[in-house]
Protein backbone atom coordinates (compact mmCIF):
# COMPACT_ATOMS: atom_id res chain seq x y z
CA UNK A 1 0.00 0.00 0.00
CA UNK A 2 1.24 3.48 -0.84
CA UNK A 3 1.04 6.31 1.69
CA UNK A 4 -0.91 8.67 -0.57
CA UNK A 5 -3.49 6.03 -1.34
CA UNK A 6 -4.44 6.46 2.32
CA UNK A 7 -3.57 10.12 2.94
CA UNK A 8 -4.86 12.94 0.74
CA UNK A 9 -2.28 14.35 -1.67
CA UNK A 10 -1.86 17.73 0.07
CA UNK A 11 -2.37 16.46 3.64
CA UNK A 12 0.98 17.69 4.98
CA UNK A 13 0.64 21.16 3.41
CA UNK A 14 -1.12 22.25 6.60
CA UNK A 15 2.13 21.79 8.53
CA UNK A 16 4.49 23.58 6.14
CA UNK A 17 3.54 27.27 6.17
CA UNK A 18 4.20 30.09 8.60
CA UNK A 19 1.26 28.92 10.74
CA UNK A 20 2.43 25.32 11.11
CA UNK A 21 2.75 25.62 14.90
CA UNK A 22 -0.75 27.06 15.21
CA UNK A 23 -2.22 24.37 12.95
CA UNK A 24 -0.39 21.65 14.90
CA UNK A 25 -1.87 23.01 18.14
CA UNK A 26 -5.29 23.18 16.48
CA UNK A 27 -5.02 19.58 15.24
CA UNK A 28 -4.11 18.38 18.74
CA UNK A 29 -7.02 20.35 20.22
CA UNK A 30 -9.45 18.83 17.69
CA UNK A 31 -8.02 15.37 18.37
CA UNK A 32 -8.51 15.78 22.13
CA UNK A 33 -12.08 16.96 21.60
CA UNK A 34 -12.76 14.03 19.27
CA UNK A 35 -11.65 11.63 22.02
CA UNK A 36 -14.35 13.12 24.29
CA UNK A 37 -17.15 13.38 21.74
CA UNK A 38 -18.15 10.02 20.26
CA UNK A 39 -20.42 11.34 17.52
CA UNK A 40 -18.48 14.40 16.40
CA UNK A 41 -17.59 17.83 17.68
CA UNK A 42 -20.09 20.63 17.26
CA UNK A 43 -18.63 23.04 14.73
CA UNK A 44 -19.48 26.16 16.72
CA UNK A 45 -17.88 24.71 19.88
CA UNK A 46 -14.68 23.87 18.00
CA UNK A 47 -14.62 27.30 16.36
CA UNK A 48 -14.87 28.93 19.78
CA UNK A 49 -12.04 26.74 21.12
CA UNK A 50 -9.85 27.64 18.14
CA UNK A 51 -10.69 31.31 18.62
CA UNK A 52 -9.53 31.01 22.21
CA UNK A 53 -6.34 29.25 21.03
CA UNK A 54 -5.64 32.04 18.53
CA UNK A 55 -6.17 34.73 21.17
CA UNK A 56 -3.89 32.91 23.62
CA UNK A 57 -1.20 32.50 20.98
CA UNK A 58 -1.54 36.20 20.10
CA UNK A 59 -0.97 37.11 23.77
CA UNK A 60 2.19 34.98 23.66
CA UNK A 61 3.43 36.91 20.62
CA UNK A 62 2.45 34.49 17.84
CA UNK A 63 0.39 35.94 15.01
CA UNK A 64 -1.68 34.28 12.32
CA UNK A 65 -0.04 35.00 8.96
CA UNK A 66 -1.86 33.94 5.79
CA UNK A 67 0.14 31.47 3.68
CA UNK A 68 0.77 32.20 0.00
CA UNK A 69 -2.15 29.95 -0.95
CA UNK A 70 -4.46 31.59 1.60
CA UNK A 71 -6.13 34.59 0.02
CA UNK A 72 -7.84 37.07 2.29
CA UNK A 73 -11.23 35.68 3.24
CA UNK A 74 -14.47 37.31 2.17
CA UNK A 75 -15.10 38.29 5.79
CA UNK A 76 -11.87 40.34 5.85
CA UNK A 77 -12.29 42.04 2.46
CA UNK A 78 -13.52 45.58 2.70
CA UNK A 79 -13.01 45.82 6.43
CA UNK A 80 -10.64 48.49 7.63
CA UNK A 81 -8.64 48.11 10.83
CA UNK A 82 -11.10 50.34 12.72
CA UNK A 83 -14.08 48.18 11.67
CA UNK A 84 -12.93 44.89 13.10
CA UNK A 85 -12.23 44.01 16.73
CA UNK A 86 -9.50 41.63 17.88
CA UNK A 87 -12.23 39.18 18.89
CA UNK A 88 -13.85 39.40 15.43
CA UNK A 89 -10.46 38.86 13.77
CA UNK A 90 -9.84 35.78 15.91
CA UNK A 91 -13.27 34.36 15.06
CA UNK A 92 -12.69 34.95 11.35
CA UNK A 93 -9.29 33.26 11.60
CA UNK A 94 -10.78 30.29 13.49
CA UNK A 95 -13.44 29.88 10.79
CA UNK A 96 -10.76 30.10 8.12
CA UNK A 97 -8.63 27.48 9.86
CA UNK A 98 -11.55 25.05 9.98
CA UNK A 99 -12.35 25.63 6.30
CA UNK A 100 -8.70 25.06 5.37
CA UNK A 101 -8.49 21.91 7.47
CA UNK A 102 -11.61 20.64 5.72
CA UNK A 103 -10.23 21.54 2.29
CA UNK A 104 -6.98 19.67 2.99
CA UNK A 105 -9.06 16.75 4.34
CA UNK A 106 -7.83 16.87 7.93
CA UNK A 107 -11.46 17.04 9.07
CA UNK A 108 -14.87 16.19 7.67
CA UNK A 109 -17.82 18.47 8.36
CA UNK A 110 -21.26 16.89 8.50
CA UNK A 111 -24.64 18.59 8.66
CA UNK A 112 -26.95 16.85 11.10
CA UNK A 113 -30.16 17.41 13.00
CA UNK A 114 -31.64 20.88 13.19
CA UNK A 115 -28.93 22.39 10.96
CA UNK A 116 -26.15 21.62 13.44
CA UNK A 117 -22.72 21.06 11.90
CA UNK A 118 -20.31 18.53 13.35
CA UNK A 119 -16.61 17.92 12.84
CA UNK A 120 -15.53 14.32 12.44
CA UNK A 121 -11.94 13.18 12.12
CA UNK A 122 -11.16 10.79 9.27
CA UNK A 123 -9.45 7.62 10.48
CA UNK A 124 -6.07 8.63 9.01
CA UNK A 125 -6.17 12.04 10.73
CA UNK A 126 -7.02 10.50 14.06
CA UNK A 127 -4.15 8.01 13.78
CA UNK A 128 -1.67 10.63 12.51
CA UNK A 129 -2.47 13.21 15.20
CA UNK A 130 -2.46 10.47 17.84
CA UNK A 131 1.08 9.65 16.72
CA UNK A 132 2.05 13.36 16.85
CA UNK A 133 0.69 13.54 20.39
CA UNK A 134 2.71 10.47 21.44
CA UNK A 135 5.85 12.00 19.93
CA UNK A 136 5.30 15.24 21.85
CA UNK A 137 4.77 13.38 25.12
CA UNK A 138 7.86 11.16 24.74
Amino acid sequence: MKLFEVLPERFFQLLTGPNKQLYAEAALLIYEQSQRERFGIRYDVMRDLLQELIETQRELGMTFTPDEDEPATEEMRGLGPQQITVEDASRIQANFMLRRMEKLKWIDVEDCDQFQRYIVLPHYTSRMVGLFKELCEA
